[in-house]
């Protein structure tokens, strides 16, 4: 298998996989408004793009990009082994506190995945407090009595807050 697309369509979708090289990857991540820096994790495969400070000078969350381009191939995994991941890590803990999205590798990747990263950027925003009880954050949810804090990790922690706004 060659760096050709391939159909990966489901009857009537008409979605094709694209296969992406690292040099492309680098060309889109470098073409975003913002500061991305490649990290190496000794456990993962592929390579990953970090983010800090994205609102506010913010240090304390991270917005990662997990390109499925493989370390050793400098090219995207298979068709139908993964998606590009982007998720939003706290940094003290390494633990995702948002995001958590999928864009699939088609011919409109760069389009999509620049969408979704400018809408985790503007995410960020919401992140108010770390949560008193866990390693999350609080962040403004709306609830049937109105806004309220909520904790990122919720079900496992149910910390809530007022709003003080």
């Amino acid at each position: 298998m060659g760096l050709e697309s391939f159909d990966m369509s489901e009857e009537n979708s008409g979605s094709k996989y694209t296969s992406i090289t690292k040099e492309e990857f680098d060309e889109f991540i470098n073409s975003l408004p913002y500061d991305f820096e490649e990290k190496r994790s000794p456990n993962a495969k592929e390579y990953i793009y970090s983010l800090k400070g994205v609102v506010d000078g913010r240090q304390d969350i991270t917005l990662q990009v997990m390109s499925t381009v493989h370390v050793d191939s400098n090219v995207s995994r298979a068709k139908g082994k993964d998606a590009i991941r982007t998720v939003l890590m706290k940094t003290s803990t390494r633990k995702p506190v948002g995001g958590r999205t999928k864009t699939l590798r088609i011919p409109t990747w760069r389009k999509n995945l620049r969408k979704k990263i400018e809408s985790l950027v503007e995410e960020t925003s919401k992140y108010y407090t770390d949560c008193p009880e866990c390693d999350g954050f609080l962040v403004k949810r709306t609830g049937k009595h109105g806004e309220f804090l909520g904790c990122t990790n919720y079900p496992q922690c149910d910390e809530t807050a007022q709003v003080n706004e």
